[in-house]
């Protein structure tokens, strides 16, 4: 049985933004660094803020799909390194 999940959205959207902003700023700096570094993309992946964390509903904290995920995204790039 599929769970259903309750979406809602954050109320700080702005700060937000600006904040992922900054990230991608420092992303970009690192990447002219070590333009030869190995990138692990889950942008596209879907996964949501998962409101049953155990610390506190977060918007840096993702359902649990999303570290198995990645997980293995990062064993594929290093399995090759």
């Amino acid at each position: 049985m599929m769970k259903i999940k309750k979406v809602q959205s954050y109320q700080n959207l702005d700060r937000i933004h600006a904040y992922n902003a900054f990230w991608n700023q420092l992303n970009e700096e690192f990447l002219k660094e070590f333009p030869g570094a190995l990138k692990l993309d889950m942008l596209e992946s879907g996964y949501i803020g998962d409101a049953a964390y155990p610390f506190g509903h977060s918007v840096s904290h993702y359902e649990t799909g999303y570290y198995k995920e990645m997980f293995e995204k990062v064993k594929q790039l290093t399995e090759f390194a």
